[in-house]
């Protein structure tokens, strides 16, 4: 499939005309603060989704190479949630208190240096 038939078999909402329009409609103050909120929401689902890939590099074990591409990707994801956060205190000033989001960024999925030494198998076939 090339990239092209890829979407259009998928439909994924963000590529629709009207989501493209209720989108730009929020984002252009008719709803407060909702451009931060996303980014927010934003920060929430990389973190999730680098602690997935963390959990799935911990059985990877059995491969080197997408042993590797997972941790790369894991801790991109663990940036990104973070850079999130710093999106919104640097485009987006006082649009939470920074209390809040210095405990939103407290929250998110971190990948250490002592996470990285955790025991790791091999996952079943």
């Amino acid at each position: 499939m090339r990239p092209g038939e890829v979407c259009e078999a998928a439909d994924p909402v963000f590529v629709r005309q009207k989501y493209g329009e209720f989108f730009f409609h929020c984002a252009s103050s008719t709803v407060p603060r909702w451009l931060s909120r996303v980014v927010l929401a934003n920060a929430d689902a990389e973190s999730h989704g680098s602690e997935k890939l963390f959990c799935l590099w911990r059985g990877s074990l059995s491969n080197a190479e997408v042993s590797k591409d997972v941790s790369v990707h894991a801790k991109g994801e663990s940036r990104h949630s973070r850079l999130s956060v710093s999106l919104i205190e640097r485009a987006l000033p006082g649009s939470f208190p920074d209390k809040e989001l210095d405990s939103k960024r407290g929250e998110l999925f971190r990948i250490t240096a002592d996470a990285l030494e955790q025991k790791r198998f091999v996952l079943p076939d």
